[in-house]
C-alpha cells in the first residue's frame, strides 16, 4: 500500500475513533503536553490539537506534568472534561507520567477522562493492580489502546474499571507531509539514546563503517528563525546516525526566541526538526516508533527496528502491515543489509516518470480493497443526502460501501456506479478511462470523493452537466499547508480551491446553491442547473 493511503486510512480512523466520544458544546481541558526533547511526543501533541480544530474545539485549559495548577484548571474547566496526551508511558515504565495521570483521577473524580491512544506495558503486578484500582474508584474514564497488544492488556485488566478503545496513533492526523531538505545520505539511522534503546553500540560493527566520525551538524534555515544543531556521527555520504535527543538549540540569541514559543510553536519546533534529520537519508533506519511515522508521513523508505520492549513490532503490526516503503529488522546488521536493499529499488525507479499519452486507468486494486473504504465517511454520506427529497432517483457515482442509501428519504430509487463492482446492481464504470453511467431518469448525482483522483475533471463536468440534474459533490480543497507533493502521496491528482470548484461547475450551466465543511477538511457543495 503506498504511503499516502495508510496515512489518510489512519487519519480517518483517529477522527472516527474520537469524534463520537467528544461533544463540542463541552468545555475541555488538555493536559500533560510533552515538555522535553522526544519529538514524537511532539507529534503526537500537533496530531490531538489537529483533531480537536477539526471538531471546532478549543481547549480551555493546557498544562504539562510541571505546570499543572489544579485550583487554575478546576476554575476553568467545570464540569468539563479532560483529555489527556497519548504516547507510549501507560505504565510503570515511565513512573512520572502514569503517577501524574493518576493524581489527575484523584484531584477530578466527577469529570470524564478521555486518555489518547497509549501503549501500554506493566512489569510489576503490583503497579498494575494499584492502577485498575484508581481508574475502577473514578469510574469515568475512557483508555484508547494505541496497538493490539495494549488493547489486550487494557481490555483484559481495566475493562470493568474503564471505557477502552483501539485507534490509531495521533501523529497520523497531521497527514501526509513533504520531505524537509535534501537527502545527502544513503542511510539516516535515527537511533535511540534514551532507556528503550538497545543498539548505540553496535551500529559501527553493524554497518562495516569504521570511519564513523563524530561531529555537529546545523540544521539550517526553519521558519521560526532559531538556529538549531545535532550531534551526528558520520561516514562519508554513506551514513549519518543521530537522535533527536541530540538536538541542540544554538546561541543566546536562539535560546530567548525559544522561551518565547507556546506549547504547540514548541512542538512544531521539534518537529520540524525531527523531519529534517529524517530527510537527510535516502533510506532511514530507525528503532524509533515516530520516526516510523514520520517516515510514513512523508513518503521515506525505512527499516524498522525493534525497541527494548516490543513496542514498535506491536504497532507495526496492528496498523502499517500494509505499508510498501518499511522492513521489519531482527537486528543492527539486519537492518544495514535491507536499507541496501530499499537504496536498490528506490534506485531502480526513475525518480520522475513521464506522463502516457492517452487515458490513465484508475487503481481498481486499491478500490477493490474493502479496507480502503472509511466508515468515517459515514458523515459526509449523511449530510449529501439531507439535499435529496423523497421520491428522487439518485445515481451514487464512486459508491463504495453505498453508505448513502440507507440515508436517503423514502421512495428514493437509488443506482450505485463505482470503478469495482460493490454489488449486483452495481454499474462499473472507469472514469478516468472515458466511461461513464447512463443519466436516463437521474434527478440527483451524488458524486462524494471522487474528483480528486481524476485526471480530467472538465470532462468529468461536461458529463455531469449533461444530466440537468442536482449535482452533491465533495471535494478536499487546495490549502497551501497541505501542498501538491502531499496530495500526490494521497494519490490525489488535481488541486483545487473552492472558489475553482464553483467556476468548473458555472462553465458548464451550473450554480451554487448550498455548502458546508465536513470535519475535519472537506468541502460539500450542493450544485443546481443555473436557470
Amino acid at each position: 500500500m503506498q504511503h499516502g493511503q495508510l496515512v489518510e486510512r489512519l487519519r480517518q480512523n483517529f477522527f472516527s475513533t474520537f469524534a463520537p466520544l467528544l461533544d463540542v458544546g463541552k468545555r475541555y481541558a488538555l493536559i500533560d503536553y510533552p515538555d522535553s526533547f522526544n519529538s514524537g511526543d511532539h507529534a503526537i501533541w500537533l496530531g490531538e490539537k489537529a483533531l480537536l480544530a477539526a471538531l471546532g474545539i478549543v481547549p480551555v485549559y493546557q498544562c504539562s506534568v510541571q505546570t499543572y495548577a489544579p485550583a487554575t484548571m478546576a476554575a476553568a474547566l467545570g464540569q468539563g472534561a479532560i483529555l489527556l496526551h497519548g504516547g507510549g508511558n501507560f505504565g510503570d515504565i515511565y513512573g512520572l507520567y502514569h503517577e501524574f495521570r493518576l493524581q489527575v483521577l484523584r484531584d477530578f473524580p466527577h469529570n470524564d477522562v478521555v486518555i489518547f491512544p497509549q501503549t501500554a506495558m506493566f512489569f510489576s503486578d503490583t503497579k498494575l493492580a494499584q492502577s485498575v484500582e484508581a481508574f475502577a474508584a473514578h469510574g469515568k474514564v475512557t483508555i484508547a489502546a494505541r496497538d493490539a497488544l495494549s488493547f489486550h492488556v487494557l481490555t483484559r485488566h481495566f475493562g470493568n474499571a474503564a471505557r477502552i478503545v483501539y485507534a490509531s496513533d495521533a501523529a497520523f492526523m497531521l497527514g501526509v507531509q513533504p520531505r524537509q531538505g535534501s537527502a545527502n545520505f544513503d542511510v539516516m539511522w535515527l537511533n535511540r539514546t534514551d532507556r528503550e534503546g538497545v543498539y548505540s553500540s553496535v551500529i559501527a560493527e553493524a554497518t562495516g563503517l569504521r570511519d564513523l566520525r563524530d561531529s555537529e551538524a546545523n540544521l539550517g534555515v526553519f521558519d521560526d528563525g532559531i538556529e538549531t544543531n545535532s550531534v551526528v556521527a558520520v561516514s562519508g555520504a554513506n551514513l549519518l546516525v543521530s537522535d533527536w535527543y541530540c538536538l541542540k538549540i544554538a546561541g543566546g540569541e536562539s535560546a530567548r526566541k525559544f522561551q518565547a514559543l507556546d506549547f504547540d510553536q514548541r512542538s512544531r519546533f521539534w518537529v520540524s526538526r525531527a523531519m529534517r534529520l529524517l530527510s537527510a537519508g535516502r533510506v532511514v533506519v530507525t528503532d524509533r516508533l515516530h520516526a516510523h511515522i514520520l517516515c510514513t508521513l512523508m513518503g521515506i523508505p525505512h527499516v524498522l527496528l525493534n525497541n527494548n520492549y516490543g513496542k514498535n513490532f506491536s504497532f507495526y503490526e496492528s496498523w502499517s502491515r500494509p505499508l510498501d516503503i518499511c522492513l521489519l529488522a531482527s537486528s543492527a546488521a539486519d537492518a544495514w543489509e535491507k536499507a541496501h536493499v530499499l537504496l536498490a529499488q528506490s534506485g531502480a525507479r526513475p525518480q520522475a516518470v513521464a506522463p502516457k499519452a492517452g487515458p490513465q486507468p484508475s487503481d481498481a486494486v486499491h478500490w477493490a480493497n474493502p479496507n480502503n473504504l472509511h466508515d468515517a465517511w459515514s458523515y459526509r454520506s449523511e449530510r449529501a443526502a439531507s439535499y435529496v427529497p423523497g421520491g428522487a432517483t439518485v445515481l451514487d457515482v464512486g459508491c463504495g460501501k453505498m453508505m448513502i442509501e440507507k440515508m436517503l428519504p423514502e421512495n428514493c430509487r437509488y443506482i450505485p456506479s463505482d470503478l469495482v463492482s460493490r454489488d449486483e446492481r452495481t454499474i462499473v464504470c472507469d472514469l478516468n478511462s472515458g466511461e461513464y453511467p447512463p443519466q436516463e431518469g437521474v434527478t440527483h448525482i451524488t458524486v462524494l470523493g471522487v474528483m480528486e483522483y481524476l485526471t480530467d475533471p472538465q470532462a468529468f463536468w461536461r458529463w455531469l452537466a449533461a444530466s440537468k440534474a442536482r449535482i452533491i459533490f465533495s471535494y478536499v480543497t487546495y490549502d497551501p499547508a497541505f501542498p501538491p507533493p502531499a496530495r500526490r502521496g494521497m494519490g490525489w491528482v488535481n488541486d483545487f480551491v473552492s472558489e475553482g470548484i464553483v467556476e468548473l461547475a458555472a462553465g458548464v450551466g451550473y450554480e451554487l446553491i448550498a455548502q458546508e465543511q465536513i470535519p475535519p477538511d472537506t468541502q460539500l457543495f450542493v450544485f443546481d442547473p443555473s436557470q
